[in-house]
């Protein structure tokens, strides 16, 4: 039988889940979510996702107004478009103090994703598995 504090812990990271998925809804794409917590080595985990995808060939979308995407220290937002296509997007949404980040990869072109959105998926995930072990990753 689960104690009150682990019950507890699973609402609140269910909530966390779903308000993640939430903010990042945007055009069709699909979305993975990375619970650090249990991670090891992991210094700064924005350091650690932005380094990642520069690698998977991603680069940062300026944003001039970043006072608008810093909710504050815990909780803000940075945005990736793929060299090869300006359209394939990836919005991260970290929430460091429950230390859960929110990728989502889309191309702004579809609805749906599209086979190419998906076989970019099905890399960033395996990415994201080897980085932060898989069952970090949902």
């Amino acid at each position: 039988m689960r104690s009150s504090g682990s019950l507890f812990r699973g609402v609140l990271l269910y909530v966390t889940m779903v308000l993640l998925v939430s903010a990042c809804a945007t055009a069709g794409g699909t979305r993975l979510t990375i619970n650090s917590r249990d991670v090891p080595a992991i210094e700064y985990v924005p350091k650690e996702v932005t380094a990642m995808l520069k690698d998977l060939g991603y680069e940062v979308i300026p944003e001039p107004d970043a006072e608008r995407w810093a909710r504050n220290f815990e909780d803000y937002k940075i945005q990736f478009r793929a060299h090869d296509d300006e359209n394939i997007r990836v919005d991260v949404d970290f929430k460091l103090i429950n230390q859960l980040t929110g990728i989502h990869l889309y191309n702004a072109a579809e609805k749906t994703p599209g086979a190419n959105t998906i076989q970019r998926y099905n890399i960033l995930k395996k990415r994201v598995e080897w980085e932060f072990g898989v069952d970090s990753v949902n």
